[in-house]
C-alpha cells in the first residue's frame, strides 16, 4: 500500500516539477511517509524514478484496455 502511494506521489511530482526537479524528500512528504520508507522500497532516486515511469506506463496500458 505505501509503495503504491509513493509511486502515485512520484508521478504527480514528476508531472509538476519535471523529472530533474524531483526530490525524494518531497515525494515522501506528498505520500505521507518518511524518507526512510521511500529508501526501504527504492534503493536510490534513480531506481524510484525508473520504477515510477514503469508504473505509470502500466497504469496507462491498463486504462487503455479498460476503455475499449
Amino acid at each position: 500500500m505505501s509503495r503504491e502511494r509513493i509511486l502515485d506521489a512520484a508521478i504527480e511530482r514528476i508531472a509538476g516539477d519535471g523529472i530533474d526537479g524531483v526530490r525524494i524528500a518531497r515525494i515522501a512528504m506528498d505520500a505521507g511517509v518518511s524518507t526512510a520508507l521511500v529508501h526501504y522500497h527504492f534503493r536510490t532516486r534513480e531506481v524510484l524514478l525508473a520504477e515510477t515511469l514503469d508504473y505509470a506506463f502500466d497504469q496507462l496500458v491498463a486504462e487503455a484496455y479498460l476503455t475499449r
